[in-house]
């Protein structure tokens, strides 16, 4: 299974990959560099999922992040970590 990640920074992509890591889950992408060069998004028509961490954009910012990316890549999994409360 091929997945993308965002995670906002270092700090949280370390944790985010241990804790997949339990699971055989590695993050094969970066969704930030390829959200930078969205012309290149057909040559990753292998993502399965993209697990999105609340610390990436505010949370008013969230729903057209997810929006967009659900525009060019339809079939993907998008997985969004939140601490709600």
């Amino acid at each position: 299974m091929k997945i993308a990640g965002l995670f906002g920074n270092d700090e949280i992509m370390s944790s985010m990959k241990k804790f997949l890591k339990k699971f055989d889950i590695e993050i094969a992408y970066d969704m930030e560099e390829i959200l930078k060069n969205i012309s290149s998004i057909i040559g990753y028509s292998d993502i399965e999922a993209i697990v999105i961490h609340e610390a990436v954009r505010p949370k008013q910012q969230h729903k057209k992040l997810l929006y967009n990316i659900r525009a060019v890549l339809p079939n993907v999994l998008l997985i969004w970590c939140c601490n709600e409360q």
